[in-house]
Parts: structure tokens; sequence; C-alpha cells
């Protein structure tokens, strides 16, 4: 999953990616320098579980002012060029890019205005039916991190996003074409594997580190 990340922000044209890692981060690092890529790779080790908004607090002085945030745990096959366009011309402090389901109740649902602005969140369990949710991929401004994430445990998605949209902050979602898997199920896994293993050959490894 790591290396399909990876090898996707390649060919999107990012060249610096920050890690943040918890537990077993050395043998993440080992794999991750044993790829065969152009990416210059830093990592932030966590002393303990901080969750995904408490990761990037912690990580902090190694992001840019801007920076696409992206989970560890989607895999997805999509192009990116519409939300770089969409943000570039609005400058919001966040585009998230959301994918549709027909069920909700797992992910939590995003409501968006015709505008692309994100006008409400509801958490997993609150909603049902079809719908947008987040498919893991944030371009956000690094004030975001500095003036709403404290230090500690935090979670993005319950406890940042949420208080940002109550302050009507500009956030942007935009709905991607493409292919969005949420690999937190063994159905959901398999489901990925058995897609990208048709779609994709496998990927090249080289033991240099």
């Amino acid at each position: 999953m790591l290396q399909w990340i990876i090898e996707w922000l390649e060919q999107a044209g990012y060249r610096e990616v920050v890690l943040c890692l918890g537990y077993r981060a050395e043998v993440i690092q080992e794999f991750v320098m044993g790829l065969s890529s152009r990416l210059h790779f830093d990592f932030s080790i966590e002393p303990d579980p901080l969750g995904t908004g408490g990761a990037l607090r912690w990580a902090l002085p190694r992001l840019k002012e801007e920076m696409l945030v992206v989970n560890g745990d989607t895999l997805f096959d999509t192009n990116l060029a519409p939300v770089l366009k969409l943000h570039k011309k609005h400058a919001p402090l966040m585009t998230m890019v959301l994918t549709q389901k027909s069920d909700t109740r797992r992910y939590g649902k995003v409501e968006i205005g015709r505008d692309y602005r994100i006008l409400k969140f509801e958490e997993k369990g609150q909603s049902d039916g079809p719908g947008w949710v987040s498919a893991g991929l944030y371009l956000m401004q690094r004030t975001v991190v500095e003036s709403h994430v404290p230090a500690g445990p935090v979670s993005l998605e319950r406890d940042v996003l949420p208080q940002l949209v109550e302050e009507k902050a500009a956030l942007l979602g935009l709905p991607l074409q493409g292919q969005f898997f949420d690999v937190g199920t063994p159905e959901g896994y398999r489901e990925a594997n058995q897609a990208f293993a048709r779609r994709h050959p496998e990927p090249t490894r080289t033991n240099e580190a």
C-alpha cells in the first residue's frame, strides 16, 4: 500500500515526502529506502500514537507552507490535477478529495454546496444511504495544523475538520473520478488487491538503500 502511494506521488510530480510513523517505524524506513524512487524522504516518528491530526502536529517542523496529506490506509487511482487547479484558483485553507459511496455509515458523510464549499460533516454512524465521503486526500495550508491542531492525540476527521466547518473556514470538497478503496476491512482489502492486480504490474524494487 505504501509503495503504491509513493509511486503515485512521484507520478503526480511530488519530490519530497514526510512519512508520519509510529509502530515499527524502523521496518518501514528500511522498506522505503529500498524502493527505486526519485523522491526525498523525511521521517517523523511519534513517541506514542497521536492520531491523524496529532501526527501532523508532531511533524510540523518538517512541513511546507502547503502540503498534500495522504491517509496511509486508502488506495486510490485518480488524477490530482483538478484538485490542484481548484485549490490554486480559490486558495482555501483546505481542499478535500471526495468519492461517492452507496452507504456512508462506515465513513461519515460530507455535504458540499454548488461552489464546492464544504457545508457539513456527519460522523461515522450518524449518516446512512449514499453520499460523498472523504477519499483520504487533503491539500491544505500549514496554518491549519498550526492553529487548529493541539499537541497530543488528535483526530483530523473527528476533531479538526468539524471545528473548521463550524468556524465557516474556507474548506472545499471536490468529487473526483477514479477508484478509491478503504482497506480497513477484509472485504475492502480483497477488493483493492483484485482491482490493482488487474490494472497495474508488479512495482520494481531494489535492495540498495
